[in-house]
């Protein structure tokens, strides 16, 4: 039954659409879009990237309302956060000559469509660490705030009062670092919040190299939030220190010198924004204009997205410089 529906749908692709466009090895573009990429996409959108799962709330265009009014305080006030979603390209598509060519058949337009996949999900990696590396109101506390949010510095907890350009973006001025510079991360984040257990942190290969004591491991999987329903597992885990309690996970969009240190809870540290249109939802396919029949020729790929943090007490990055600098970690695939 399953084998004659799939011919019922080879049959109807072709009979709908002419078979004037095929691939080097004969397979018409329409039955290449329709029954194999526009799917995949379709699948693929399903499942969020591990990073965006472990720290993300999924948010539309709308705006995020938070509590601002201190314990004690009889006046309720609501501050709240915005942000559009950008439009990426992830410079992968179908061009006609490229279609045309001796190149283009049905395994390699598939690998393309691959490529435009894994690109997508580089995407959403780097627009979260470049949200959390950079010092804005959109990241983790640095001095500044936005008319919206209603406050002029961080909250009071317990008996911890913050002035108003508290900053959790620190310049270290040293070649390397050490135990006391990893302790005074996870005090700027604990004075902030009850007692934290889960601390990640992550840099690049070079960067682990100048952690102080640091035995690196075998590159491996991590799972975390292990007592929670939502057990996500991370690459590139290379170990932890046990005197800071910090577990590191290694990647190379991490800039040279930098450590992004995060605490982790079942509550989600940051919004990833997409459009309120479930349509412009995820990977979007969009369609080529050359030929009504056969939308492949001149398609590309495009993803409507964006990253603000929501708890700006839970990071706190590390730099080796002397002076803070925000490094650029989207420039290479934004369109």
């Amino acid at each position: 039954m399953l084998g004659l529906k799939k011919r019922l749908k080879d049959l109807l692709i072709n009979w709908l659409f002419e078979k004037k466009f095929t691939s080097t090895d004969g397979v018409s573009f329409n039955k290449l879009l329709y029954g194999k990429i526009l799917p995949r996409i379709e699948a693929y959108n399903k499942i969020k990237p591990s990073l965006r799962n472990l720290l993300c709330e999924e948010h539309n265009e709308n705006y995020v309302r938070f509590l601002v009014s201190e314990i004690g305080v009889k006046k309720i006030i609501w501050g709240k956060k915005q942000k559009d979603a950008e439009k990426f390209g992830l410079g992968v598509g179908f061009t006609f000559s490229w279609l045309m060519s001796e190149r283009a058949s049905s395994k390699e337009i598939l690998k393309t469509m691959e490529k435009a996949i894994a690109r997508d999900e580089t995407l959403q990696k780097c627009l979260i660490l470049d949200t959390c590396l950079k010092s804005s109101t959109y990241g983790f506390f640095n001095g500044k705030f936005d008319t919206l949010e209603k406050r002029d510095r961080p909250p009071i907890f317990k008996n911890q009062k913050f002035t108003p350009d508290h900053s959790h973006y620190i310049a270290l001025g040293k070649d390397k670092f050490y135990l006391e510079d990893l302790t005074l991360g996870k005090k700027d984040i604990s004075e902030h919040f009850a007692k934290q257990k889960n601390f990640i942190s992550f840099l690049n290969s070079d960067t682990a190299k100048k952690i102080n004591n640091f035995r690196k491991i075998k590159n491996a999987s991590c799972t975390l939030l292990k007592n929670t329903s939502n057990e996500i597992t991370l690459p590139n885990f290379i170990g932890t220190s046990q005197d800071a309690e910090i577990m590191f996970f290694e990647d190379e969009w991490m800039p040279d010198d930098y450590l992004l240190l995060l605490a982790l809870s079942p509550e989600k540290i940051l919004s990833f924004i997409e459009k309120k249109n479930p349509s412009a939802k995820g990977l979007f396919f969009h369609p080529g204009g050359w030929d009504s029949k056969t939308y492949l020729i001149n398609s590309d790929f495009l993803h409507w997205c964006s990253v603000f943090v929501l708890e700006r007490a839970a990071g706190v990055v590390l730099y080796l410089g002397k002076e803070w600098k925000d490094p650029e970690m989207i420039a290479n695939i934004a369109e």
